[in-house]
Formats: C-alpha cells, sequence, structure tokens
C-alpha cells in the first residue's frame, strides 16, 4: 500500500505542474488577476503535494534514539511552511487587485482561460476522488486532507469561472473582486493550518480531549481515580500518559482505554498506564455491597476503627 499511496501523490503532483503552467498561460495571455490567483494557488498545490509526499514518509519513520516519540511533527512542520506562504502569497493577491480597482487593466476573455479552468475541475474531481479512495484505505489523514483541499479547489475555479464571464459581459470590477474573494477563501484555510500546526509544534491540546481522556478511563469498573493526565497531539496521533487508581491487577486496561478514545475521537492513539492498587475501606465495602444482588446503591457508609478493643 505504501507504493501505491507514492505513486498517486506523485501523478498528483504532476498533475499539480501541469495545472500550474496551463493556468500560467491562460493568465498572461487574458491578464485575468483571478486566473493568476488560480496560477499561484496551483503553484502551492504543487508545493504542497510535494511536502505532503516527503513530510508523509519522513514521519513515518519509526521513534529511534534521538526521537522516541517517533517523528510525526515534521508533517506539522511541513503544513506550516505551506501555510505561511499561501499567506503572503494571497496577501499580493489582494495587493494587485486592489490597484486593478483603481487602475483597471484590458482583459481578454476567450476561450482558453474558461477551458483551462473547466479542466481544472475535471483534475481535481479526479484527484479528489482516488485521494480519498486512498485515505479510507490507509487511514491517512494528511491523504484525507488533501482531498478535501482539492475538492475545495472545484469550487474556487468555478467562481473564477462566473469571474471571466461576468468580464466577457462588461462587468470588469468583478475580476479584482473575484480575486479579493478566493484569496480571502485561501486565508482563512491557511490560518486554521497555521494554528494547528503551531498547536502541534508547541504541545497544546484542547481542554476537551483531556476530558476524554478522563472519562475514558473511569468508563472502566476497575479504576477508581485518575490522579494525572498528560497528553500530547501532533496531527490525528494522539500520545497520553495517565496515572491511576486502580482495584487490584486489571488486564489490557491500557488497551481498552486506548479503543475507546479512537472510537470517541477519531484519531491513532497510543497511551501509558501507570497504576497506583489499592482502594480505601469504604470504597471496598461499597464495591462489594453494590455486587450483591437487588443492591442499586450504597449510602451513609460508617467505618469504626476497633483496633486496641
Amino acid at each position: 500500500m505504501g507504493g501505491e499511496v507514492s505513486s498517486l501523490t506523485l501523478k498528483s503532483l504532476l498533475a499539480s505542474i501541469s495545472l500550474t503552467l496551463m493556468k500560467l498561460y491562460a493568465g498572461i495571455l487574458s491578464g485575468s488577476l483571478s486566473v493568476i490567483a488560480e496560477f499561484l494557488h496551483s503553484a502551492l498545490d504543487s508545493l504542497t503535494t510535494l511536502v505532503t509526499f516527503l513530510t508523509v514518509r519522513l514521519s513515518m519513520r519509526p521513534p529511534d534514539v534521538t526521537h522516541p516519540y517517533g517523528h510525526r511533527k515534521i508533517d506539522s512542520l511541513g503544513g506550516l511552511m505551506g501555510a505561511v506562504f499561501l499567506i503572503i502569497t494571497m496577501a499580493w493577491v489582494i495587493f494587485e487587485a486592489l490597484r486593478r480597482m483603481i487602475n483597471p487593466p484590458e482583459i481578454d476573455v476567450g476561450i482558453l482561460p474558461i477551458s483551462v479552468m473547466l479542466i481544472s475541475i475535471l483534475v481535481d474531481f479526479e484527484r479528489s476522488r482516488a485521494l480519498s479512495r486512498a485515505s479510507k484505505a490507509t487511514g491517512s489523514r494528511a491523504l484525507e486532507a488533501d482531498s478535501l483541499h482539492f475538492s475545495s479547489d472545484m469550487i474556487t475555479s468555478l467562481v473564477v469561472i462566473l469571474g471571466l464571464l461576468f468580464v466577457r459581459m462588461g462587468l470588469k470590477l468583478l475580476d479584482p473582486l473575484m480575486g479579493i474573494v478566493i484569496s480571502l477563501l485561501f486565508l482563512r484555510s491557511a490560518i486554521r493550518i497555521s494554528r494547528d500546526a503551531l498547536y502541534d509544534l508547541t504541545d497544546r491540546i484542547d481542554p476537551w480531549i483531556m476530558d476524554s481522556v478522563r472519562r475514558a478511563c473511569l468508563s472502566n469498573p476497575e479504576v477508581l481515580e485518575v490522579q494525572r493526565v498528560r497528553a500530547r497531539k501532533v496531527g490525528n496521533f494522539l500520545f497520553a500518559d495517565v496515572r491511576l487508581r486502580v482495584v487490584g491487577s486489571p488486564r489490557d486496561l491500557g488497551e481498552r482505554i486506548a479503543e475507546t478514545l479512537r472510537r470517541e475521537l477519531g484519531m491513532d492513539v497510543d497511551i501509558v498506564v501507570e497504576r497506583v492498587e489499592g482502594e480505601t475501606l469504604e470504597e471496598r465495602v461499597r464495591r462489594l455491597s453494590k455486587g450483591v444482588e437487588g443492591v442499586l446503591d450504597v449510602h451513609a457508609i460508617t467505618v469504626s476503627d476497633s483496633r486496641g478493643g
């Protein structure tokens, strides 16, 4: 499967490069800013696909002496690089759009730019479908993200076609406006990707994930108390370290907790459980009493120490 994924990613990269060159040619001939914005986006697609290809391969390396938690943060670093590049590029597009709104250039809207955008939609549809199948087969979140990314590309290409048709109807101001709309959409995605990547790189984790870990631990009847929870998230992988006060020596406790978290969070989970055995006399009385048929709950337990007579 690894070879098939590499082949699919390589084909996606070649498709991105081809679309980039086609959009560059169409943008230069037509002078349309929305087409040029799409060219820049396709260039970033090529870079992103290349970064995804490299970072996925590197991040899947097994843990070693210098990386005991593995290499998964490489994927987050690659995502941050691509997002920063996207923010800078789209900021330039917005600046250029504002300049063109003040001094509108002549735009030649022929069949070429529209044809290029239609081809882009067809290619993105096929890439999105193939990457979606691969992500379901491998469980790869990176491939799943790429699939969703190319699905959104189809929508932006449709927006560009509409902008070109408006220009052909004499509404020239709509071309830079479409360029701004597309850039804002990309900026929003880039900011979200940057935020998530920074969270991964700085070990920030959402409080609701910590609450989920506690609930998963306490869902096991052998667990009396969750004394400590530490967790870090990298992409779709969760590392957790918990200290639990338990009854006896429950088997496969860590795996049961991890499986509960996988179902609830939809993530890959690696959990380390430190067990502290022992229960108070009151807890033991309550547990044994509730095991008696007909007993629903136990209240007002009084414990007396009669040592020494």
